[in-house]
């Protein structure tokens, strides 16, 4: 029996990982030419192969520097088509990514009976309304097509994977075939640390410094607590890590 043939494809070089904890044989597509990239790649050179990096457009679609901008998703769609050939050579796909950015090719694979495959990190047409409250013209058509792009997408998946209850709630409306899988640890490794010093009443953020994300409301509401008491560690980075220190 002829072995499976995966490809991997993310626009996002910082959850990349994923593909690398799969533990199988695959190439991967990853649009994105940042050190955070290729030092991914470098952990499982022997297992993975890097076909393709663009250097990002811009500031991101969330307004930070990591994400993609819509002009980069836009040329990452456009090298998805000139790949399409490349891509047939394979038999199952897996998508981290947002649902839309797929949806080009994916009638294509589908017509070529391949396995799709997508894990959604975050509900990226409802973050970008919340960051455009009154989008142009132009925002408010492009932000409709994404969500129709990803309604697509979602429902003719082999199987979709969200790390949170609202996409799941979402998505199982449009297809049952969703599974919620939430933001892992490794616990064994967690166990073996041994605190120098135990502290009480500890509010703890771990996660991107992102506007989109509410650190600037945590950190508001934990300055009106008012509480000696208690003390608020945030963990990460991003652009909004500068403003925060």
């Amino acid at each position: 029996m002829r072995e499976e043939k995966i490809m991997g494809i993310c626009p996002y070089p910082f959850v990349s990982e994923f593909f690398f904890v799969l533990e199988k044989p695959m190439n991967v597509v990853m649009f994105d030419d940042s050190d955070l990239n290729r030092t991914y790649h470098y952990k499982a050179q022997k297992d993975l192969t890097v076909k393709l990096k663009i250097p990002k457009l811009g500031k991101g679609s969330f307004g930070d520097k990591i994400t993609p901008t819509y002009l980069d998703y836009f040329v990452y769609t456009v090298m998805s088509i000139i790949m399409l050939p490349y891509f047939l050579f394979f038999d199952t796909f897996i998508f981290v990514a947002p649902p839309f950015f797929p949806a080009v090719i994916v009638p294509f694979l589908r017509l070529a009976r391949k396995k799709i495959y997508v894990v959604a990190m975050d509900a990226q047409t409802e973050t970008s309304l919340y960051i455009n409250k009154r989008p142009s013209g132009i925002k408010k058509a492009a932000i409709e097509m994404m969500r129709r792009l990803e309604e697509y997408t979602v429902e003719v998946a082999d199987k979709v994977f969200v790390v949170s209850r609202f996409l799941y709630r979402k998505y199982k409306k449009i297809n049952d075939n969703v599974y919620h899988v939430p933001n892992g640890a490794d616990t064994v490794s967690i166990s073996r640390l041994k605190a120098k010093r135990k502290y009480r009443n500890t509010i703890i953020y771990i996660g991107g410094f992102e506007h989109f994300r509410g650190v600037d409301m945590l950190i508001a509401a934990f300055n009106e607590m008012k509480r000696k008491d208690f003390r608020l560690v945030l963990i990460g980075g991003g652009s909004y890590a500068e403003e925060i220190q």
